[in-house]
C-alpha cells in the first residue's frame, strides 16, 4: 500500500509540472524582449535569436541575419505554394470548361497523336533509303579502297553526308515516339483529374 502510494504522488508529480513551450527571444530596437515559437515578429529580423529549451534554459544564439534568412526562404515557399494552388485552381476550372465527359479527353488525345504519327510514317522510309543507300556506299568504298581507286575520296565525303542523313532521321523518329508517350501521359492525368473533379474530390 506504502508503494502505490509512493508511485501515485511520482506520477501526479511529473505530470501536473507546467510544460514550457519551446521559445525563441531577441531584444528590438526599443529594448523590449520579443518572444515567440516558429515565425519571427517583424521586430525580430535582422536581430540576435536566443533559442531556449522548453524548461527556459538558453540554448543557443542565432545571428539576425541567419534568421532573416530563414524567414525569407519561409515566405518564399509559402508564395510558390500559393502559386501551385492558384495554377492547380486555374486547370481544374479549365479542365470543367472544356470536357463534359472523359471519353471526350481520350478523342483529343487521339487528335493529338494522331499528326505525330502521321510524321513518324514520312520518316521510316526515308531512314530506310538513307540506311540502304550508305550499305552501297560502304560496299563501294571497300572496293575503292582495294583498287585505290580515284573516287576514292569522293565515295568517304558521300558515305559521311550518308551517315549524318542516317544519324538526324533516327534521332526524329525518337524524339516523335517521345512526343506520343509525352502526349499519353499528359492526357492520362488530365483524364484522372477530371474523374476525380467528377466526384467531388478536392
Amino acid at each position: 500500500m506504502r508503494w502505490f502510494t509512493i508511485i501515485l504522488f511520482v506520477s501526479v508529480f511529473v505530470f501536473t509540472q507546467p510544460v514550457f513551450a519551446a521559445l525563441k527571444k531577441c531584444v528590438d530596437d526599443k529594448g523590449r524582449t520579443q518572444y515567440y515559437d516558429n515565425t519571427p515578429p517583424p521586430e525580430c529580423l535582422g536581430k540576435v535569436i536566443t533559442e531556449m529549451s522548453d524548461h527556459g534554459v538558453v540554448i543557443k544564439e542565432i545571428a539576425g541575419e541567419l534568421e532573416l534568412q530563414e524567414a525569407e526562404e519561409q515566405a518564399k515557399r509559402e508564395a510558390a505554394e500559393k502559386k501551385r494552388a492558384k495554377d492547380k485552381k486555374r486547370l481544374d476550372t479549365a479542365l470543367l470548361a472544356i470536357y463534359t465527359d472523359k471519353k471526350e479527353i481520350d478523342l483529343a488525345r487521339d487528335r493529338n497523336i494522331r499528326p505525330v504519327e502521321l510524321a513518324i510514317k514520312g520518316i521510316e522510309p526515308q531512314l530506310k533509303v538513307s540506311q540502304s543507300r550508305l550499305e552501297v556506299l560502304k560496299l563501294q568504298f571497300v572496293e575503292a579502297l582495294k583498287t585505290k581507286s580515284p573516287v576514292l575520296a569522293s565515295i568517304k565525303k558521300e558515305m559521311n553526308s550518308a551517315k549524318k542523313e542516317v544519324r538526324r532521321l533516327k534521332d526524329e523518329l525518337v524524339k516523335r515516339k517521345e512526343e506520343i508517350e509525352n502526349i499519353k501521359v499528359k492526357f492520362s492525368a488530365s483524364r484522372k483529374r477530371f474523374i476525380e473533379l467528377k466526384q467531388g474530390k478536392p
